[in-house]
C-alpha cells in the first residue's frame, strides 16, 4: 500500500482552497507583526501624504497642480491627480464642506471653491465615508448656475476687458489688439486668457469687422466701420506761445548743422534741395507715396550717410520706420513692411542678388500695394506708403537702366570731419531733429510732386555706364566723341573693326559682327543700309562709284549730293581707322 506524501502548499491560493480565508488572514497577520513600521509623520508636515490632513482640513497645494479645467467650470480634480488622500475626514466635516452639483456627477468643495470629479472625490473621502455622505439626509445640494457664478466672477471681469480690447477680424483666425495696436492670433488670446476666452468668443458684445476693413491709411481718410492702424507720427513740430509753428528761418538756424551734413553728402545745392523736398513732401502730404528713391553709395566710410538718413529721419518716423539688411529683404516673410512709411536699406546688395532683387525693389518704390506675410499668420494686402532710401559702400550697388527715373544717386567724396560730426550730435541733443522736422514742414513745394524726376548726377551716370552692355557703351563714347574715330557715316565693316579695337583696348568680349551692327542700327539716329560713293584708289578718289553696306549717322547737308557727302564721310572715317593707307576698299 502506497503511503500518501504530505502536500506542500506553495502560495496563498492553495492555502485558501484547503483551509479557508481565516487561515490566510492568520498567517498574514503573523507575518506582518514581525515587521517594525516607522512612526506616523506629525501633523502639518510638508508634503504629508501619509494619511493625515493639515490644519483646517486644508489640502496641500501640490495635489491641485495640473488639474484640468472641464466644461468651463473651473479646476476639476481627476482621480489620476489624487495620490493618497486622507480618509480621516469625519462625516460632519464632509457634510459641512461638500455639495453635490445638481444634475451632475461632480461635487463642489466650498472651502477651496473647486469642482471635483467623482473618482477623485471618492478617493479623497474613502469609499465608506463617501457612502455615508451620499446617503445622509443632511447632504447638501448646489445649483450648477451658482457654481458657475462663483467660478466666473473673475472670468467675467477678464472677459469684459478683452471684449473692449480685441476686435475679431472676420475671414481670418486673428483679431486686432487695440492696446498693442497689432494683429494677434485668436489662439494666442486663448492661451493668454484661458477661460475668459470662451466667454469672449460666445459673447453677444464681442466686436468684429471684416478683415479688409482693418487698413493702414496715413492720409486718415477712412470709411465708417474701418479701423486705421495709423495713429499719427510720434514727433510734433516746434510751436510758439501762440500755438503756431516757429518761423521757417528760426527752424533753419536751429537745425543748421544737420543741413550742413546733408550738403556734405551731396556737394551740390540742386541735389541737396531735391532731397529736402523729397523728404518734406510725404510729411506735408501725410501718406504720400513717392515714385522715386534715394541711393547714397561710395567707397568712403564714415561720410555720415547713416547719421542723416538713419538717426535723424528715424526719430521723425518712430515706429513707422524700419532699417533692413540683406537677410530681411530676401526673407519670405514681409512683416517688416507692416505699418511702415520710411524704410532704410543698408548694404542689401551683393553680386549674387543685386540683379534678382531689382524687381522687388522697383515694386516697393512704385507699387500701390504690398503683401504682408507673417510666420504662422494669414497674409494680406496693405496699401504701400513706404518711401525708400538705400545706403551702400559698394561702387556699383545695383544695376540702373539707361533711362532710369526712379533713383537719385549721391556719391559722398570725403569722410565726415570731427568738427561737423560733433556739431551735428550737439544739435541733435538740443532739439535739432524737432527743428529739422519743423523746417521740412515749411519748405515750399509748389514745383515738386510725388513723381518729380530726380536730377541726373555724375554718380548715377557712372552706375548706368557700369551696367551697360559693351556695344552700347561703345556707342555712347563714340557719339559723345570720346573715341579717336569721328562720329559719322562709315562702312559697316570699318565700324566693326573700330569696335573690335575698342574691345581689345578695354578687355571686353566682342559681339559677332551681325549682332553688333544689328543692335547699333536699332538705336535712334542710326541706320544700316547700302549706299553709293566714289571709290578711293591710292591717295586719290576715282570717278568710279561703288555700292557697299554703310552705317548712316547724322543728316546730309542740303547743298551736297548724297554720293559726294557719303564719299567724304566714308573716306575720312577710313583714313582715321587705317591711317590713310591705300587700297583699304
Amino acid at each position: 500500500m502506497q503511503v500518501a506524501q504530505p502536500h506542500s502548499y506553495t502560495d496563498f491560493n492553495d492555502l485558501h482552497v484547503n483551509f479557508g480565508l481565516g487561515e490566510v488572514k492568520a498567517q498574514l497577520e503573523s507575518a506582518l507583526s514581525s515587521f517594525a513600521f516607522p512612526p506616523a509623520p506629525p501633523n502639518n508636515f510638508a508634503n504629508n501624504f501619509q494619511g493625515q490632513m493639515l490644519e483646517n482640513d486644508a489640502i496641500p497645494e501640490s495635489i491641485w497642480d495640473g488639474c484640468e479645467n472641464e466644461g468651463g467650470e473651473g479646476g476639476g480634480i481627476s482621480s489620476e491627480n489624487v495620490e493618497q488622500i486622507s480618509e480621516s475626514l469625519t462625516i460632519d466635516q464632509c457634510l459641512a464642506r461638500f455639495c453635490l452639483i445638481e444634475g451632475d456627477s461632480k461635487f463642489w468643495d466650498m472651502h477651496r471653491k473647486r469642482v471635483i470629479k467623482k473618482n477623485a472625490f471618492i478617493e479623497m473621502l474613502g469609499k465608506e465615508t463617501f457612502k455615508k455622505w451620499s446617503e445622509h439626509t443632511k447632504r447638501k445640494l448646489i445649483d450648477p448656475d451658482a457654481v458657475k457664478s462663483v467660478l466666473n466672477a473673475d472670468t467675467n471681469k477678464v472677459a469684459e476687458d478683452i471684449i473692449d480690447r480685441f476686435i475679431m477680424l472676420e475671414g481670418t483666425l486673428e483679431s486686432w489688439d487695440t492696446v498693442r495696436r497689432e494683429r494677434v492670433k485668436n489662439a494666442t488670446i486663448k492661451e493668454n486668457f484661458n477661460r475668459a476666452f470662451d466667454v469672449w468668443i460666445k459673447s453677444d458684445k464681442r466686436k468684429m469687422i471684416y478683415h479688409k476693413d482693418l487698413v493702414f491709411n496715413p492720409t486718415m481718410q477712412i470709411r465708417d466701420g474701418q479701423i486705421n492702424m495709423f495713429d499719427g507720427l510720434p514727433m510734433a513740430p516746434m510751436m510758439t506761445d501762440t500755438d503756431q509753428m516757429i518761423p521757417f528761418k528760426s527752424a533753419h538756424d536751429m537745425c543748421k548743422p544737420i543741413l550742413e551734413l546733408l550738403m556734405h553728402l551731396c556737394d551740390d545745392k540742386d541735389v541737396m534741395y531735391w532731397i529736402l523736398k523729397w523728404l518734406a513732401y510725404p510729411l506735408q502730404n501725410q501718406g504720400s507715396k513717392m515714385a522715386t528713391s534715394i541711393l547714397v553709395h561710395g567707397e568712403v566710410q564714415g561720410a555720415g550717410k547713416s547719421l542723416f538718413f538713419g538717426k535723424v529721419m528715424r526719430e521723425i518716423y518712430g515706429r513707422y520706420c524700419v532699417t533692413l539688411g540683406q537677410n530681411g529683404l530676401e526673407s519670405i516673410y514681409t512683416d517688416w513692411a507692416e505699418q511702415k512709411l520710411y524704410c532704410l536699406f543698408e548694404e542689401i546688395f551683393n553680386n549674387k542678388s543685386k540683379f534678382g532683387m531689382m524687381g522687388l525693389i522697383k515694386h516697393m518704390i512704385t507699387g500701390e500695394t504690398i503683401r504682408i506675410d507673417k510666420k504662422f499668420m494669414s497674409g494680406y494686402e496693405q496699401s504701400n506708403h513706404i518711401n525708400c532710401v538705400f545706403l551702400s559702400n559698394d561702387t556699383q550697388p545695383l544695376p540702373l537702366e539707361e533711362k532710369d527715373r526712379r533713383f537719385l544717386v549721391v556719391w559722398p567724396e570725403s569722410k565726415l570731419s570731427t568738427d561737423l560730426k560733433d556739431r551735428v550730435m550737439a544739435c541733435i541733443d538740443n532739439g535739432g531733429i524737432e527743428a529739422f522736422y519743423t523746417y521740412l514742414l515749411q519748405i515750399p513745394l509748389a514745383d515738386f510732386g510725388s513723381h518729380t524726376e530726380p536730377p541726373m548726377t555724375k554718380a548715377k551716370q557712372k552706375i548706368i555706364n557700369y551696367g551697360l552692355p559693351n556695344w552700347k557703351l561703345f556707342l555712347q563714347q563714340w557719339s559723345e566723341k570720346e573715341l579717336s574715330w569721328p562720329y559719322q557715316c562709315c562702312l559697316s565693316q570699318d565700324l566693326f573693326s573700330a569696335y573690335m579695337a575698342w574691345c581689345r583696348q578695354n578687355n571686353e568680349k566682342p559681339l559677332p559682327s551681325n549682332k553688333f551692327l544689328g543692335l547699333l542700327s536699332s538705336q535712334p539716329g542710326i541706320s544700316k543700309r547700302h549706299g553709293r560713293f566714289y571709290e578711293k584708289t591710292g591717295h586719290s578718289v576715282s570717278s568710279k562709284e561703288v555700292q557697299k553696306m554703310l552705317v548712316y549717322v547724322g543728316e546730309k547737308p542740303a547743298e551736297l549730293k548724297m554720293v559726294d557727302w557719303l564719299t567724304s564721310q566714308v573716306h575720312s572715317f577710313s583714313d582715321k581707322l587705317h591711317g590713310d593707307a591705300p587700297g583699304v576698299f
